[in-house]
Protein backbone atom coordinates (compact mmCIF):
# COMPACT_ATOMS: atom_id res chain seq x y z
CA UNK A 1 0.00 0.00 0.00
CA UNK A 2 1.37 3.37 -0.64
CA UNK A 3 0.77 6.81 0.72
CA UNK A 4 -1.00 8.07 -2.38
CA UNK A 5 -3.78 5.51 -1.49
CA UNK A 6 -3.85 6.29 2.08
CA UNK A 7 -6.19 8.94 3.50
CA UNK A 8 -3.99 11.73 5.44
CA UNK A 9 -6.30 11.44 7.98
CA UNK A 10 -5.46 7.71 8.51
CA UNK A 11 -1.69 8.53 8.46
CA UNK A 12 -1.90 11.12 11.34
CA UNK A 13 -4.08 9.04 13.31
CA UNK A 14 -1.27 6.18 12.98
CA UNK A 15 1.71 8.10 13.79
CA UNK A 16 -0.12 10.02 16.68
CA UNK A 17 -0.14 6.45 18.18
CA UNK A 18 3.20 5.22 17.48
CA UNK A 19 5.34 4.67 21.16
CA UNK A 20 8.68 2.88 21.60
CA UNK A 21 8.83 -0.39 22.68
CA UNK A 22 11.24 -2.61 24.14
CA UNK A 23 13.40 -4.37 22.13
CA UNK A 24 13.65 -8.05 22.22
CA UNK A 25 15.92 -9.68 24.27
CA UNK A 26 19.21 -11.50 22.25
CA UNK A 27 18.57 -15.43 20.99
CA UNK A 28 21.11 -16.38 23.27
CA UNK A 29 19.84 -14.50 26.49
CA UNK A 30 16.20 -15.88 25.20
CA UNK A 31 17.41 -19.75 24.34
CA UNK A 32 18.59 -19.20 28.44
CA UNK A 33 15.32 -18.44 29.50
CA UNK A 34 13.96 -22.54 28.35
CA UNK A 35 16.55 -23.82 30.94
CA UNK A 36 14.58 -24.30 33.95
CA UNK A 37 11.46 -25.71 31.52
CA UNK A 38 14.05 -28.41 30.85
CA UNK A 39 15.13 -28.94 34.23
CA UNK A 40 12.21 -28.86 35.67
CA UNK A 41 10.81 -31.42 33.28
CA UNK A 42 14.50 -33.26 33.71
CA UNK A 43 13.55 -33.00 37.87
CA UNK A 44 9.95 -33.88 37.57
CA UNK A 45 10.04 -36.95 35.21
CA UNK A 46 11.07 -39.76 37.52
CA UNK A 47 8.91 -38.43 39.76
CA UNK A 48 6.06 -39.02 37.82
CA UNK A 49 6.97 -42.50 36.36
CA UNK A 50 9.95 -43.72 38.50
CA UNK A 51 13.73 -44.10 38.72
CA UNK A 52 14.59 -46.78 36.13
CA UNK A 53 15.82 -49.75 38.50
CA UNK A 54 17.72 -51.46 35.43
CA UNK A 55 20.07 -48.99 34.31
CA UNK A 56 22.94 -50.00 35.65
CA UNK A 57 22.22 -53.34 33.36
CA UNK A 58 22.21 -51.37 30.15
CA UNK A 59 26.13 -50.32 30.57
CA UNK A 60 28.87 -52.73 31.71
CA UNK A 61 30.48 -50.29 33.30
CA UNK A 62 30.15 -46.80 34.94
CA UNK A 63 32.23 -44.98 32.49
CA UNK A 64 29.57 -46.16 29.82
CA UNK A 65 26.79 -45.18 32.07
CA UNK A 66 28.58 -41.16 32.52
CA UNK A 67 29.18 -41.39 28.68
CA UNK A 68 25.83 -41.75 27.48
CA UNK A 69 24.23 -39.36 29.96
CA UNK A 70 27.18 -36.91 28.88
CA UNK A 71 25.84 -37.59 25.44
CA UNK A 72 22.46 -36.84 26.98
CA UNK A 73 23.89 -33.31 27.59
CA UNK A 74 25.36 -32.79 24.80
CA UNK A 75 21.80 -33.51 22.68
CA UNK A 76 20.42 -30.73 25.45
CA UNK A 77 23.40 -28.50 24.35
CA UNK A 78 22.34 -28.81 20.62
CA UNK A 79 18.58 -28.06 21.23
CA UNK A 80 19.41 -24.74 23.22
CA UNK A 81 21.64 -23.83 20.66
CA UNK A 82 18.94 -25.14 17.74
CA UNK A 83 16.32 -22.70 19.44
CA UNK A 84 18.35 -20.05 19.94
CA UNK A 85 19.12 -20.22 16.39
CA UNK A 86 15.34 -20.73 15.62
CA UNK A 87 14.81 -17.31 18.37
CA UNK A 88 17.15 -15.66 16.16
CA UNK A 89 15.11 -15.72 13.06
Amino acid sequence: MSDARVPADLLRQVARDLRPVRPLASPARRALLLVPVGLLLLLFTPLVWGWRTNLPQFASSWLDLAATWGLSGLQALAGLLIAGGALRE
